[in-house]
């Protein structure tokens, strides 16, 4: 969707002598739900989440890892940032405009939540949540993996980012600067699902969709 993916296109190509190759949000979700559960142990059926920039995947896999549902939704932390949350720190009717918006795609995204057993998220919203739940003032990937984030974690974190100026968050523990700015909205997406789980707990998986492609091209 952004203005100058010509320009990335581009310098893919002149620095490494390869075409981009843009795969659809199926794909996408089938690929993250392929690497996600491949170092998990967990109980199907399961939900596999990824809150992306753009869009957020949701998959719904079964013991086997077949896909029984999937679906790209097109919302993501930069899209809900810049579509809703202008204010810095966002106000709560911004935040509420916001949360009405991303439970309805929730709702009508066919995925039956009632029925997940668990829920496994990937990529840098679930575990910057981790980080900041374990404290860490250096990020570790080992800590990380396999922490069990409850519905409390994740709305505190929700809480705390969506009343801090983004310059405070760049200044926290293990957050990079350019996540500062949308991780309020990441983490809102994140316990929206969150709470329409009967467990209420995601757990996080430090593999993800670049496991899943090494995966498949193995």
């Amino acid at each position: 969707d952004v203005t100058n993916r010509q320009r990335l296109s581009d310098g893919v190509r002149e620095r490494l002598g390869v075409e981009v190759d843009v795969i659809p949000g199926q794909e996408e979700a089938r690929l993250s739900s392929s690497g996600a559960l491949c170092a998990v142990d967990v109980t199907p059926p399961t939900l596999i989440l990824d809150i992306g920039c753009g869009s957020t995947e949701l998959v719904l896999a079964d013991v086997a890892g077949t896909i029984l549902h999937s679906v790209s939704l097109n919302v993501g932390s930069v899209r809900l940032r810049e579509r809703f949350l202008h204010t810095d720190p966002p106000t709560s009717e911004e935040q509420r405009t916001s949360r009405a918006f991303v439970g309805d795609l929730l709702d009508g995204s066919g995925i039956d939540f009632a029925a997940v057993a668990s829920a496994v998220g990937v990529a840098g919203t679930v575990t910057s949540v981790a980080a900041r739940v374990l404290g860490l003032e250096a990020y570790s990937r080992d800590a990380v993996h396999g922490l069990v984030l409850g519905c409390d974690d994740i709305r505190d974190a929700n809480s705390h980012w969506l009343a801090t100026p983004v310059s405070e968050i760049e200044g926290e523990p293990c957050m990079h600067p350019l996540r500062a700015g949308v991780i309020g909205a990441g983490t809102l997406i994140l316990d929206e699902i969150a709470a329409r789980i009967p467990s209420q707990k995601i757990l996080v998986s430090e593999t993800d969709i670049l496991d899943g492609i090494a995966l498949e091209l193995l």
